[in-house]
């Protein structure tokens, strides 16, 4: 609901003109609402608003203005798009589109070698030597807006202690992760605001540098000392002990939980794992999801980040807890709230400024989350396929379709 609650009225005063009226200041509206928004059929949809639109049949064969129309849809097998003759814009050049379901990374190589699929999207970066040696394809790699990060649940009875928490965040290793895991092909991200936004607060970043020395004194001065031999530290009788999760069979986040549990251990932490099907992990509050519901100590997971900062209000703001909106740390910081509030109604662009440099500070001494890298999208595809320009934003990799042209 995010920007459009903000809408008071909608004019039309001819076939491509669209007015929107605002009942208060709302500056990331055009970025928010268009940024990844879909404009939907009101003569399909009029009858099946709230909680039948999870249930409309026009999830399984929409309809839209775009390059391509739905064709055929078989579950867990394939998706068949086909040209749109009454598209407005140039091309499309293709008769039709097949995305191929193909859960086993595995068997897309072996697809892409035989020629039996045209674009592996988002590849494993783990292949990216044997995507390189293929030939007939062209493999782009792409610095994306998308940011793997560590969520601390703050309503847990040890991270409630914004002590641990910056603890963990100085314990954190980010270019060890970098190199062991995805071979030095991601972006450190000490912040959750990519290093070329005008939001990024430099300041802040230098606040969260590895440092497990001063994260060792943090926890002693949070009551934690070691009391036998393992180094694991105790409190209260209680060893300090915390379960991260993340989803289960994704080898790379499976290979991170081991390189954090080890360099957390070097602090005296024993981090332990347990991870969930995608399914359970990030269900609905109504499903009982893992986020959601808050079961969880430490989650490690991915967003995808917007230029403009105004999404963070549903992310970090006191009123947008769960089921309420993606707060899922649980942070409850009435400063943050305010800044969130004000930064998302700010017109003044040097303020919003320093708003958001305010958030990042706050951001870095609560530690609700510890941002780990910016990742590297692996793209590849046919030399035949012409026109295949991947992007860095959630517009996905599919935004000029209408180019694509076959050069056999």
């Amino acid at each position: 609901r995010e920007g459009w609650d903000t809408i008071e009225s909608v004019e039309t005063p001819d076939p491509h003109t669209v007015i929107f009226f605002l009942h208060r200041p709302f500056p990331d509206f055009v970025s928010e609402i268009f940024f990844d928004e879909s404009v939907l059929p009101r003569h399909l949809l009029e009858n099946e608003v709230g909680e039948y639109f999870h249930q409309t049949g026009y999830h399984h064969a929409p309809v839209g203005s775009g390059p391509f129309k739905f064709k055929e849809w078989k579950s867990g097998s394939y998706l068949i798009l086909e040209r749109n003759d009454r598209f407005y814009g140039d091309g499309p050049f293709l008769d039709d589109i097949v995305f191929k379901f193909i859960p086993d990374e595995n068997a897309l190589l072996v697809q892409l070698k035989t020629g039996e699929i045209d674009i592996y999207d988002n590849a494993d970066i783990s292949f990216l030597d044997q995507l390189k040696a293929l030939p007939g394809v062209d493999v782009r790699l792409t610095p994306t807006m998308m940011y793997e990060h560590l969520d601390l649940n703050t309503e847990n009875e040890i991270l409630s202690d914004k002590r641990v928490r910056q603890a963990l965040s100085l314990a954190t290793d980010r270019e060890a992760i970098g190199e062991v895991v995805y071979e030095g092909l991601v972006a450190p991200a000490p912040l959750d605001e990519y290093p070329s936004s005008k939001y990024y607060n430099r300041r802040a970043a230098e606040n969260v540098r590895y440092n497990p020395v001063k994260a060792r004194r943090l926890l002693r001065d949070a009551g934690w000392v070691v009391k036998n031999g393992d180094g694991i530290l105790e409190k209260d009788g209680k060893k300090l002990v915390l379960f991260i999760s993340t989803t289960a069979g994704r080898l790379n986040r499976e290979k991170t939980q081991l390189v954090l549990r080890e360099q957390y251990k070097e602090i005296g932490v024993d981090l332990r794992i347990k991870n969930y099907n995608s399914s359970i992990m990030y269900g609905s509050y109504e499903e009982n999801g893992i986020l959601k519901r808050g079961n969880f100590d430490l989650a490690l997971y991915a967003w995808l980040s917007s230029p403009e900062p105004a999404t963070k209000r549903d992310l970090y703001s006191a009123d947008n807890i769960p089921p309420e909106g993606q707060n899922n740390p649980r942070i409850k910081h009435e400063r943050l709230t305010e800044l969130l509030e004000a930064g998302a109604n700010e017109i003044d662009p040097e303020r919003r400024i320093e708003i958001y440099h305010d958030v990042s500070d706050i951001l870095v001494d609560e530690c609700p989350v510890i941002p780990l890298f910016w990742y590297t999208a692996v793209d590849v595809s046919s030399k035949r396929l012409k026109n295949y320009k991947p992007n860095p934003t959630q517009s996905a990799d599919t935004w000029n379709a209408a180019q694509w042209y076959v050069e056999d």
